[in-house]
């Protein structure tokens, strides 16, 4: 699942994301904890995975080009189903005017972090919906796709 600009849905479309060792949003898939790169440096930029390669260039260039470390940030959130296996990841990442401060404040680490969680709940109640669905047009319940759901 993806929200983005609609200036930059286009990029998503047929989008496939491959797995690389120092990823942070395959690194989120697989330990399961928030990642918060306060700073996108020239060291570490290259890890992020921006849909749109036009502003990818620019971003990294930038940032490869500017003595100053306060540019960018990235938080990186798991979203998972009801059994909390991780389903997918909630990426965010903001681009700052030279003068300001990167990173988040603690209300917007809290506001994401909700976000993610109705995503997950939002998720669960999606998945049901679609097995009560089934049910009803099969006339048969599967004690065993119910059993897997909890909220």
């Amino acid at each position: 699942m993806t929200a983005v600009p609609e200036s930059e849905a286009r990029h998503m479309i047929g989008l496939q994301l491959h797995s690389y060792r120092t990823s942070p949003s395959f690194r989120v898939i697989r330990t399961g904890e928030a990642i918060c790169l306060n700073q996108l440096t020239k060291e570490n930029v290259d890890d992020v995975h921006f849909c749109d390669k036009e502003k990818a260039k620019i971003i990294r260039m930038e940032i490869g080009q500017s003595n100053n470390r306060r540019f960018a940030s990235y938080l990186v959130l798991s979203v998972t189903n009801a059994s909390t296996k991780i389903i997918g990841v909630l990426g965010v990442y903001t681009l700052r005017a030279s003068n300001t401060l990167p990173g988040f404040a603690d209300h917007e680490l809290d506001f994401y972090q909700g976000v993610a969680t109705r995503l997950s709940q939002a998720y669960c109640l999606i998945s049901a919906c679609r097995l009560f669905a089934r049910t009803v047009q099969s006339g048969t319940v599967d004690i065993l796709s119910l059993s897997r759901l909890s909220f």
